[in-house]
């Protein structure tokens, strides 16, 4: 065998390389964008939003009543005015609820019983906290609740199998826009608790220190997983109550 039939023989074989390598990708890239693309068009809708959801969500969460006039005879409004002073107040959500104004994210948080940690029933608790993420993010188990001291737990989905039940699948994939100083909102027995977010990192999934609860300081975490359509990274955003 001559050495140009030998190069042509190379040749040709670096070619079949090639466009399998780049067919691999073609696939792999469409594969992704198909079983990730709720998430992928959840981050990019912000970038379009130019900030109306924000105005839009705080107007839909809390609806402030101006004054309200009562219908009284035209004789006793001066006697109604001293009486019954201009009612102003502020309606807060029924359910336990995490609103993030920046992201436009309205979402209810579930509650999971402690019972599941404390009996170490972790194949019960693993497939219960999947069907509770299908209803929205869920507050893990054995945490402070809000207004305590300790660390409030919130998890949920950034991206899932799209078809899976739930209509929460991608809540929390505009989670790695928050930066540090945003604020959020969690609504819990009708009130609202403000919270200013203070550390943003990636951790190993292994890392269990993020479920800590410190003593004497008001605290709420929120985590996903990361990057998008992976399971490699935690991502964590740590915040006080303020």
């Amino acid at each position: 065998m001559s050495q140009v039939t030998k190069n042509m023989d190379v040749m040709k074989v670096v070619r079949e390389v090639f466009h399998f390598l780049i067919t691999f990708m073609f696939i792999f890239v469409i594969s992704f964008a198909v079983m990730n693309f709720s998430g992928i068009k959840s981050i990019a809708s912000y970038y379009f939003s130019s900030g109306e959801s924000e105005a839009l969500l705080e107007e839909v969460v809390e609806v402030v009543m101006g004054d309200i006039k009562p219908l009284v005879p035209a004789g006793a409004k001066k006697m109604v005015e001293k009486s019954v002073p201009p009612l102003k107040t502020t309606i807060s959500p029924l359910d336990y609820r995490l609103v993030i104004p920046k992201l436009g994210v309205n979402v209810p948080i579930g509650k999971m019983s402690d019972q599941y940690i404390s009996d170490d029933l972790w194949s019960e608790f693993e497939g219960e906290i999947q069907n509770s993420l299908r209803n929205g993010v869920v507050h893990y188990p054995g945490t402070a609740n809000p207004g305590e001291f300790g660390n409030v737990f919130v998890t949920g989905h950034s991206s899932y199998y799209p078809w899976d039940k739930g209509n929460y699948k991608d809540v929390f994939a505009k989670l790695i826009l928050l930066d540090i100083g945003d604020e959020y909102y969690i609504y819990f027995n009708q009130k609202k608790y403000s919270y200013r977010i203070r550390d943003k990192r990636e951790v190993d999934p292994s890392e269990v220190g993020v479920l800590e609860q410190p003593e004497g300081v008001k605290l709420a975490t929120l985590m996903t997983c990361w990057p998008l359509g992976t399971v490699l990274h935690r991502l964590i955003l740590i915040a006080e109550e303020v």
